[in-house]
């Protein structure tokens, strides 16, 4: 069972899709992203043969049980925390790369096994909103948002220690 630890850097992977969690280094989403860096599935976590930064995430824990997941790659010369565009979790919104660090609640899920993680929202209502990859879908890009909980793979996550 991984044990998730502040400083520490890890890919997260799809469930659902075996692929990585990372920031686009693509240009080419629409108007309304356009101010942001967006966050998105993309590459085959089992055929990547080196490890560029855009797919790896530094954890930090903030207060109580809170973490913060900031990803390796630079823009414009900073690194970029995993958040949602807008300060209401309830709107369903694409996740993006910001440098203000968002508070997630990270916990092992044992009715599946125990080796995958939600993303929650902290302090959202029940049934609770988590990162979810958008439709299930295994295509590379595909968006990654908040939605209800609903316990489908597309809401799970594996976390896999890699160096720096």
């Amino acid at each position: 069972m991984v044990q998730l630890a502040s400083g520490k850097v890890y890919k997260i992977i799809s469930v659902v899709s075996a692929k990585l969690l990372t920031v686009s280094t693509a240009n080419d989403h629409d108007d309304f992203l356009a101010n942001f860096v967006l966050v998105e599935s993309r590459y085959e976590a089992a055929k990547i043969t080196r490890s560029p930064y855009y797919i790896k995430w530094r954890v930090e824990h903030i207060a109580d049980e809170g973490w913060a997941l900031k990803s390796l790659h630079q823009h414009e010369g900073n690194g970029l925390y995993l958040a949602y565009k807008s300060n209401n979790p309830m709107e369903k919104r694409s996740l993006i790369g910001t440098t203000a660090a968002y508070r997630w609640d990270i916990k092992q899920w044992k009715t599946r096994g125990g080796a995958e993680f939600r993303l929650w929202v902290h302090d959202a209502p029940d049934p609770g909103y988590v990162a979810e990859v958008a439709g299930g879908s295994d295509a590379d890009g595909t968006e990654i948002r908040l939605w209800d909980s609903n316990d489908t793979a597309s809401q799970f996550w594996l976390f896999q220690e890699v160096p720096n």
